[in-house]
């Protein structure tokens, strides 16, 4: 057994090779929980698939989209691309168990021994047996996570021919194809067939396109729209001053001999700084709502000085150029994307974000280059906007309170938080025992929940002897907190009390991650209706909630004798199991960063780092995120 496959059991994943030693084929050379920890005589493992990365949480619902409507899919990116894409097809009889997943997988990065690159479908219908047994795939006659390939010819001999169109050239996927679009459980109409073909399967340049349900016009009503760069300006650490080496506004001007340059004599202008990193900070005019960008490298003349590698990208809607730490990261801004520019003859460097984002400041920062030079340059630089489906994660708006956690006369605040009801719900201890008005940060993966799930929220709190109180859910998934998504309001409290308020999930919201807001507000006004505005005292929290369909991505924090959660950054046990057992605490690499023992009813375990932990109690796994 290869290493790659200890550590990723920490994560809750079963082997996916036939565990009875029997020779059944379930994932092959194409997962690292089969033979593809091997592949380049073991030196190179494959990529973990898309549903290995969601199960783990590092493919968010953006990123692994449903397809439900009719649609056409064009430049699908690979999995060994940093704007990595794939989809996922439910049967509708049998919704979060059974489903296929389109993934791109091309021969390049950790795929590199792959043996075959191009579209691969793969059929998963999960059972919580099954992988917690860890024989997902020791029956010949039902294997739970394997491929559907294109040759239809399910063994290690034969994968060149797995993906599509592949070899043989085979451009779908339908209810009569070979291998057929096939279900093991039976479909709303009683059908075992998906009832929903994929066609015209293509590949050009390492990316896919097809067809899903014939592709209509619902393809074309998310085409992509490259945003106006009218009203635009920039700003950049420095610049050079020539006829093409020049200003910032050269990264807009539309013409792709000309081009930002940063400093390098003492002609130009900005910071006498020549050294990497660099930052070029464009101002689109107005708060605009964007999904993709096109960075455009110099290469002029041959010349590669300034193409920029490593790169990340900040927005605000503020000027960040005024709040930069070391390095020019700012210290206002929200990083949305980091990777690096490749250059394989072409100058265009074209990146999907992974959801819609609003800002009015955009700061590409420049960390490394292409050649290996000091310089940064920017010939073009474009934003794309898609059409919302729903999916995408968003930017809530933000409000002002001007006496934030430092006022003398105290609004309220959250003594716990809790719900009922949720898929896994939020257990919510405030860590802040003084007297202030509210949290400074968002309170992260608070609860996870269905679509269309009734949940009780339960808060408890204190100093709330004057003030409003008032409580917005967004419960159709849009990013917003609409006029009638306030689900609490209490005019003037004048006591300490409790707020139990019940409400429901749209049974129509996308995957992805939302927000929930509880405001402790001063004065009466009709402002203090809104969950955005300008409040002189008071304060508010912001707790973040997972919506998901996939039964697979929720592991239970909390089984009938145990509860895992994350408060005041420790990680806290919970048992009522009388005897006592082993606690181990892993990052998603596998490493090991804490071990203790069950202590009575409550253990508590200190991890300084960040992210996402697997927590083994027992023969239980449960992951958490701090």
């Amino acid at each position: 057994m290869a290493l790659e496959q200890p550590a990723t059991h920490c994560m809750g994943l079963p082997d996916l090779y036939d565990t009875s030693d029997n020779g059944t084929y379930g994932m092959g050379t194409w997962s690292v929980m089969d033979m593809g920890c091997y592949n380049s005589n073991g030196r190179i493992p494959c990529n973990y698939t898309a549903f290995e990365r969601n199960y783990a949480g590092w493919m968010s619902s953006s990123q692994l989209q449903v397809l439900k409507e009719p649609i056409s899919i064009t430049q699908m990116p690979s999995l060994s691309d940093d704007d990595a894409m794939a989809y996922r097809i439910y049967n509708d009889g049998s919704v979060y168990k059974e489903y296929f997943i389109l993934e791109n997988r091309q021969q390049k990065g950790w795929d590199v021994g792959c043996s075959a690159h191009g579209l691969l479908i793969t059929h998963i219908d999960y059972d919580a047996d099954a992988w917690g047994y860890n024989n997902v795939n020791n029956d010949p006659s039902h294997r739970r996570y394997t491929i559907k390939p294109a040759d239809n010819d399910l063994s290690y001999s034969s994968e060149a021919g797995d993906t599509y169109p592949g070899i043989y050239g085979k451009s779908s996927f339908t209810d009569t194809s070979s291998p057929a679009a096939l279900f093991y459980q039976p479909t709303k109409s009683g059908s075992y067939y998906l009832g929903k073909p994929i066609t015209n399967i293509s590949e050009s340049n390492g990316k896919i396109s097809f067809d899903f349900m014939g592709g209509t016009s619902g393809g074309e009503e998310s085409e992509e729209v490259q945003l106006s760069r009218d009203g635009w300006s920039a700003r950049a650490d420095g610049y050079a001053a020539s006829m093409y080496d020049g200003p910032p506004r050269y990264a807009f001007d539309g013409d792709l001999n000309s081009h930002w340059h940063s400093r390098y004599d003492d002609s130009g202008g900005g910071s006498t700084n020549y050294e990497l990193p660099h930052y070029i900070q464009f101002d689109l005019g107005s708060v605009q709502e964007f999904s993709a960008f096109n960075y455009v490298s110099r290469t002029a003349n041959g010349s590669q000085n300034g193409d920029i590698a490593n790169y990340e990208i900040y927005i605000s809607n503020s000027d960040m150029t005024y709040s930069l730490g070391s390095g020019y990261v700012p210290t206002t801004g929200t990083k949305i994307k980091s990777g690096t520019f490749t250059y394989n003859n072409s100058r265009e460097h074209y990146v999907q974000l992974g959801g819609n984002f609003s800002a009015r400041y955009l700061l590409l920062l420049c960390k490394s280059t292409a050649n290996g030079t000091k310089f940064s340059a920017c010939s073009e630089f474009y934003l794309y906007n898609t059409p919302s489906s729903g999916t995408e994660e968003g930017e809530y708006c933000t409000p002002s309170v001007t006496t934030q956690g430092t006022a003398t006369s105290y609004v309220g605040q959250i003594v716990t938080l809790s719900t009922t009801g949720a898929a896994v719900n939020a257990l919510w201890n405030n860590p802040k025992t003084e007297n202030y008005n509210g949290a400074v940060q968002p309170i992260e993966n608070t609860f996870t929940a269905y679509p269309g799930q009734t949940i009780t929220l339960n808060i408890s709190d204190k100093n709330t002897v004057w003030g409003l109180v008032r409580v917005y859910v967004d419960l159709n998934g849009n990013h917003l907190f609409d006029s009638n998504e306030q689900i609490f309001a209490d005019a003037d409290r004048n006591r300490t009390t409790q707020i139990s308020q019940t409400f429901t999930l749209s049974p129509d919201m996308p995957e992805g991650k939302y927000l929930m807001r509880v405001m402790y507000v001063a004065g009466s006004n009709e402002k203090n209706l809104w969950a955005c505005d300008d409040y002189t005292e008071g304060g508010y929290y912001d707790f973040e909630f997972m919506v998901e369909t996939d039964e697979t991505a929720i592991t239970s924090h909390q089984t009938a004798k145990t509860k895992v959660y994350v408060t005041d950054g420790t990680i806290v046990v919970e048992t009522s199991a009388k005897s006592v057992e082993p606690i181990s605490v892993y990052n998603v690499s596998g490493t090991l960063l804490a071990q203790s023992y069950t202590r009575g009813s409550v253990t508590k375990l200190q991890v300084l780092q960040s992210g996402l932990f697997i927590v083994k109690v027992g023969g239980e796994v449960y992951r958490v995120v701090k």
